[in-house]
C-alpha cells in the first residue's frame, strides 16, 4: 500500500482477511440457528412430556413421575419428599413404565 510523502513511502496492513472473517461469521450464525432449532425442538418435547404427565390418572404416580422425569430427582429424594421409601418409588415408576411400554 502506498501512502505518506506523495506517495513514496510504503505501508504493509496486517490483520485478518475479510474473506476469514466472513467465513467465520458465517459459520457462528450457522451454529447460533442450529442451537435455536435444537432449543426449539426440546421446547416442544417437554411439553409432549409434561401433557402425558398430567394425563397420569394416578396423583401418586403422577407425582413420581413428574419429580423424576421432569425436575430430574433421585427416587431417595422423592421417597423423602412424599413419605415413601426410595424402593417404593422406584418400583411404582417401574411399574408405570413398564404397564405402558415406555422404554
Amino acid at each position: 500500500m502506498l501512502g505518506g510523502d506523495g506517495g513514496w513511502q510504503r505501508f504493509t496492513v496486517r490483520g485478518c482477511p475479510v474473506g476469514v472473517i466472513g467465513k467465520k461469521k458465517t459459520l457462528l450464525m450457522q451454529r447460533q440457528l442450529r442451537y435455536q432449532q435444537e432449543e426449539t425442538n426440546l421446547l416442544e418435547i417437554t411439553n409432549d412430556v409434561e401433557e402425558f404427565v398430567q394425563d397420569i390418572d394416578d396423583p401418586l404416580v403422577r407425582s413420581i413421575v413428574e419429580m423424576r422425569i421432569l425436575d430430574g430427582e433421585t427416587f431417595v429424594r422423592i421417597g423423602h419428599k412424599l413419605g415413601y421409601t426410595a424402593d417404593a418409588c422406584r418400583k411404582k415408576f417401574d411399574r408405570f413404565i413398564e404397564k405402558n411400554e415406555i422404554i
